[in-house]
């Protein structure tokens, strides 16, 4: 299918420490914009910095944070999206190139094909530099079903699937707020 080009801004929001979103808000206010990037190679999207696609799903998340004792902050911030800079894992076929792609990336960076899923994505994005974020699918099986929703056995809705963005490259960001 041909790709069709499309550009756009969405709202996103990060959650964490009052310090880091302080941080990250003057980062912007002084003209610099910079990403608190998490380095990570285990079971995400690999190293950037996570956004929900909503408020409900930041609002989880500072529960989440809560719960280990951690006090949050959430920032909001409009994400631009456009299909030559995101590596969309909710999409299938996306999938279908990339596992195909895989044992290429892997060889020509040295790296075991059996790793994990963060691993495999640094090191995509490492090859293919124009990634700049990474769209995936959280699944949380211990969040209970929302009453909204059937309980059937059949593709339904459901709550305990989120979507998050992992941004690599602070361009992709346009400006930043506090969000009470």
């Amino acid at each position: 299918m041909k790709k069709m080009g499309f550009e756009y801004y969405m709202p996103a929001y990060h959650v964490n420490s009052p310090e880091t979103i302080q941080k990250i808000l003057d980062s912007f206010t002084n003209g610099v914009g910079e990403l608190y990037t998490t380095i990570e190679d285990g079971y995400w999207a690999g190293n950037g910095m996570y956004f929900w696609d909503n408020t409900g799903n930041a609002d989880y998340w500072v529960r989440q944070r809560k719960h280990k004792g951690l006090s949050s902050k959430v920032m909001g911030t409009s994400l631009l999206i456009d299909e030559d800079s995101i590596l969309d894992l909710t999409n299938e076929n996306v999938l279908n190139s990339f596992e195909r792609l895989w044992p290429m990336v892997a060889e020509k960076l040295g790296v075991d094909q059996e790793c994990s899923p963060g691993k495999k994505v640094n090191s995509i994005c490492e090859v293919f530099e124009k990634i700049k974020i990474v769209k995936l699918c959280g699944y949380y099986p211990k969040k209970k079903e929302h009453p909204f929703f059937d309980n059937s056995s059949t593709p339904q809705m459901t709550i305990k699937a989120r979507i998050i963005f992992c941004v690599k490259d602070i361009d992709r960001l346009s400006g930043a707020t506090n969000i009470e």
